[in-house]
C-alpha cells in the first residue's frame, strides 16, 4: 500500500477535493496537515500569537479529527481487509 506522509487538509484543501485524487494516484492513506495559511501567517516575520490564531488552528485541527473520527469504520474495514 502506497501512503502519502504530508498532504495538506483544510479549509481551502477540504478531503473532498483530496481524496479523488489520491485513490487516482492510487495511494491508499495519507498524514493529513492542516495548511500553513490555516494555522499561522507564515508571512509575517514578526509573527505574535493572539488568541484569533489559537482558534484558527483549534477549527484546522478539528476539521482533520473530525475526518480521522468519520473515517474511523472505514479505516478499521481497510485493516483488516486490505486492497
Amino acid at each position: 500500500m502506497v501512503i502519502d506522509s504530508h498532504i495538506h487538509c483544510g479549509k481551502e484543501y477540504p478531503f473532498e477535493t483530496i481524496s479523488p485524487l489520491l485513490k487516482k494516484a492510487g495511494i491508499g492513506g495519507a498524514c493529513l496537515f492542516a495548511p500553513v495559511e490555516e494555522i499561522y501567517d507564515r508571512l509575517d516575520y514578526n509573527f505574535q500569537d493572539n488568541p484569533e490564531w489559537q482558534e484558527k488552528r483549534k477549527r484546522a485541527n478539528h476539521y482533520i479529527l473530525s475526518l480521522a473520527q468519520n473515517d474511523k469504520q472505514h479505516s478499521a474495514e481497510r485493516l483488516l481487509n486490505p486492497v
